[in-house]
């Protein structure tokens, strides 16, 4: 792991949960402690909180970054906002898909492999009727892979 320094409005939380993974931005978690849930703060050792300095929020974070190649690369194990709203994608109903959960992937909305080096794995899911459908660009829907809105407020 490697300390990186970056700018908070580009720090996201990812909350693990049963059967589910949320990326909220640092502001809007720390605005309202009703969109973590019930997760104690124990669970979350390692979120980067803006400190006040002097009545001053601080703009950088400091965060933990996984390396992936020996020479100390680093790729970041957070999702990229791939777009800010959704994909409207036709999809066909009993294929199966493959929904980008890191960002990366260069046929977004689905997964290419990117994720490779990190700990994102795609999620599998099919659709139960053809039609068009908004699949989320921002990668911090609550109802993956469909949009939820939630990029109108990250």
């Amino acid at each position: 792991m490697s300390t990186i320094r970056v700018p908070l409005d580009r720090v996201m939380l990812k909350i693990r949960a049963a059967h589910s993974i949320r990326v909220l931005s640092v502001y809007r978690a720390l605005a309202s402690r009703r969109m973590l849930g019930d997760i104690p703060p124990t669970h979350l050792p390692d979120v980067a909180k803006p400190v006040s300095d002097f009545g001053r929020i601080q703009k950088y974070a400091y965060v933990k970054a996984r390396s992936n190649a020996a020479g100390g690369s680093l790729m970041s194990d957070e999702a990229v906002i791939a777009q800010t709203g959704p994909f409207q994608v036709e999809l066909t109903e009993g294929q199966e898909y493959w929904y980008c959960r890191c960002g990366r992937s260069k046929t977004q909305p689905f997964c290419d492999g990117s994720h490779e080096g990190t700990s994102f794995v795609p999620l599998q899911f099919t659709v139960d009727h053809t039609g068009v459908f908004n699949i989320c660009g921002c990668k911090a829907t609550d109802d993956e892979p469909f949009c939820d809105g939630t990029h109108n407020v990250l």
